[in-house]
């Protein structure tokens, strides 16, 4: 009897506390966060790691499809790059977000791939994944 009550107790407790980790994610993420670390992973996995700044700003809101904004300023072989994405985001679980960008042709693209490698409430790294390839974002909450 105190086996299977120690089982069902272990259960609900698991089962309550991954509920409890979603959410913690949720609220963690956000707020603005400033980019510390640029790299990325282009189609043949050669990674490349870009001095850059920047921030990603994760809105609040009573939806699902919440405001999302990335600026992120890095240099290559002397040239200055501007990567600026603009649109919503959703979580698909805990690990997992859904940005639907804004491209400057007026249409919209869905970001399947977007992920949360890490996050407490001073730190996240974040990995976005597009059509040029991979971005590893390294951040520190402002």
């Amino acid at each position: 009897m105190k086996t299977k009550f120690l089982i069902s107790f272990t259960l609900l407790f698991l089962f309550f506390f991954s509920c409890n980790k979603e959410k913690q994610r949720k609220k963690m993420i956000i707020g603005t966060w400033i980019i510390q670390q640029y790299e990325f992973t282009n189609s043949n996995t050669l990674v490349y790691k870009y001095p850059s700044n920047g921030k990603i700003i994760f809105e609040k809101c009573a939806s699902n499809q919440c405001p999302f904004n990335l600026e992120l300023n890095y240099q290559n072989n002397g040239i200055d790059y501007l990567k600026k994405i603009n649109g919503t985001y959703a979580f698909e679980n805990e690990e997992y977000i859904i940005i639907q960008r804004e491209n400057n042709d007026g249409t919209t693209s869905v970001l399947k791939d977007c992920r949360i490698l890490f996050i407490n409430k001073e730190h996240l790294i974040f990995i976005l994944k597009d059509e040029t390839g991979l971005h590893r974002l390294t951040c520190s909450k402002e």
